[in-house]
């Protein structure tokens, strides 16, 4: 008896953390995609950045005026752009204004910078 009570509490709290599930950690980060174009004309070479918290940021190619990101967590960032075409507004951390919300699943965030 004293046996099947010293593996009960291990046994709950495994059982416990089954039904809860795996932590957010393990969840894959959102895809964000889109296009970049300055008045209209896509971008032909260039960076895109999330800002994220803490000074990091995730960033990717722009190619033909399109881009794809997989590591982009969810929640509100600030965008910068880097290309030869870009007014300078937009590129940096400090000088855009250009926010973002990325939720869960796929995002598609076109920009138009003017």
């Amino acid at each position: 008896m004293n046996r099947l009570r010293s593996l009960a509490i291990p046994f709950t709290l495994c059982m416990t953390l089954l039904l809860l599930g795996p932590a957010s950690a393990d969840e894959p980060n959102p895809v964000v995609d889109g296009t970049v174009t300055i008045r209209g004309v896509p971008v032909a070479d260039g960076k895109i950045l999330f800002h994220l918290a803490d000074d990091e940021f995730v960033g990717g190619k722009i190619k033909d005026g399109r881009y794809r990101l997989t590591r982009v967590p969810t929640g509100t960032w600030r965008i910068s752009l880097q290309a030869q075409s870009v007014p300078a507004k937009f590129g940096s951390e400090e000088a855009s204004r250009i926010m973002v919300d990325v939720k869960p699943g796929r995002n598609t965030i076109d920009l138009d910078a003017e």
